[in-house]
């Protein structure tokens, strides 16, 4: 997800595109954009693929009743099939077979980043850097990390917990329409809902009900949470900020996060950013509370 945005703003009543609330860059005449995509053409294609593929997936029980090495995904086409000789769809595609539990459990070492400038531009943590990262987390006594468009952090929470029984824990929100479709096989429901962190929208009722359920679980407060957020590097950094604000008042007695207007203060809960070393002066005027922190972050 990438956007190139200046002077720009929501207003009231702004129509919406497939991926929420539109910006208004312009205001004679006024023209609105989406804030997923900098090009018109981009936000179609993205909302057009999402429905492509959401009804040519192979089935949850079919892809469970067989093993690993006839399960396969094709990386041209974001599709995940259980491979046989008869099956000519993919013949030329790059497609990679033998897809086993394990990797389905961690989609981000599957599905390669989309990092199409004009339109997305998706990096994913290196394994050296995951394991600092938790490290760091796990020093400041969090026990549930929010992950803001970082897949593969939510994924090295969940395979602490599962293979070394670790009590930190995790939910995912992401734009990434590959993980949605997946979700069955990839996340666990009940920790991952699709959203775009520039406008604050949840694709579904469904998505904005089960974080909410997350931040009103047993042992989730203000005080042992971490908002985690790497922002697309051209977003406008004033709305991410606004919205991981929002984010983090879902865990405030009263979950507050959607009710709050938008010229009400809310505190930040402890939130960390990835950001380039020359957005410190930046992000400085739109949010004093945070501090430099001078980490090397290697992406692949």
């Amino acid at each position: 997800m990438s956007a190139s945005f200046s002077a720009v703003q929501f207003l009231e009543g702004c129509p919406q595109c497939p991926h929420g609330p539109m910006l208004a860059k312009s205001f004679n005449p006024v023209r609105f954009v989406c804030t997923a995509f900098r090009r018109k053409g981009d936000c179609a294609r993205d909302a057009q693929s999402y429905r492509e593929l959401l009804s040519t997936q192979s089935s949850l029980v079919e892809l469970q009743s067989v093993e690993p090495e006839k399960r396969a995904y094709c990386f041209d086409c974001d599709h995940l099939f259980v491979s046989s000789n008869s099956d000519k769809r993919h013949a030329s595609h790059q497609v990679s077979l033998g897809i086993t539990d394990q990797l389905l459990r961690m989609p981000s070492f599957l599905l390669r980043p989309m990092a199409n400038s004009h339109s997305h531009s998706q990096y994913f943590f290196s394994l050296d850097t995951l394991n600092h990262l938790y490290s760091i987390i796990h020093q400041l006594g969090i026990q549930f990390v929010i992950c803001v468009g970082t897949p593969r952090l939510h994924e090295f929470v969940q395979l602490q917990r599962s293979c070394r029984q670790q009590s930190m824990n995790s939910y995912l929100l992401d734009m990434d329409f590959r993980l949605r479709l997946f979700k069955q096989w990839f996340y666990n429901p009940n920790q991952f809902s699709r959203y775009n962190m520039i406008n604050g929208f949840f694709f579904t009722h469904d998505d904005r009900n089960r974080f909410e359920s997350f931040c009103n679980g047993p042992g989730q407060t203000y005080e042992n949470c971490l908002v985690f957020c790497d922002p697309p590097f051209a977003a406008p950094m004033v709305f991410v900020l606004e919205n991981l604000s929002k984010i983090g008042s879902y865990l405030l007695p009263g979950n507050v996060g959607n009710k709050t207007s938008q010229t009400e203060t809310r505190p930040f809960c402890r939130t960390m950013l990835v950001l380039p070393h020359f957005f410190d002066r930046k992000l400085a005027r739109l949010n004093p509370t945070f501090s430099l922190l001078d980490y090397k972050v290697f992406k692949l």
